[in-house]
Parts: structure tokens; C-alpha cells; sequence
């Protein structure tokens, strides 16, 4: 619901959700496509690419890992 007004109100564009359990992303990422149908979602875990996305979906580890190997792309 907070995002939900936040978006209406143009508060914020994009959403980033980062939990520290994949049930935890996995159950939010299921509220979310059930209580807002018309946000475009995007899971880090399964998806590298998620520059089209409303929201975005994450664990910890997964961000901490795609940023290590975005570093190491750099040097």
C-alpha cells in the first residue's frame, strides 16, 4: 500500500526490495503482482537485467554479489 500511494503521489519511481531470505523476496514478489497488477516486477535472482522494471526484487547476497562482480568487470 505504501508503495502503492508513493507512486500516485509521484514520490518515487522505482522500487528496489532487498530481504535477507529468498522466501522472504519470493513471498513479497508474490504480494506485490497480486495487490499491484500494473507494476512491472523484476526478481536480481533470475533476472541480470532489470533496467524496464517498477520494482525489483533482491537478497543481500545477490546485490553483494552482483556489485563484487561488477568491480572486478571494471579492473
Amino acid at each position: 500500500a505504501l508503495v502503492d500511494f508513493l507512486s500516485k503521489a509521484h514520490w518515487i519511481k522505482n522500487v528496489l526490495f532487498i530481504a535477507d531470505r529468498d522466501f522472504l523476496v519470493t513471498q513479497a514478489k508474490g504480494d506485490f503482482n497480486q495487490y499491484l497488477t500494473d507494476y512491472s516486477l523484476s526478481d536480481l535472482r533470475d533476472d541480470k537485467d532489470p533496467l524496464r522494471s517498477r520494482v525489483v526484487f533482491s537478497t543481500y547476497q545477490t546485490l553483494h554479489n552482483l556489485i563484487d562482480n561488477a568491480r572486478e568487470g571494471d579492473g
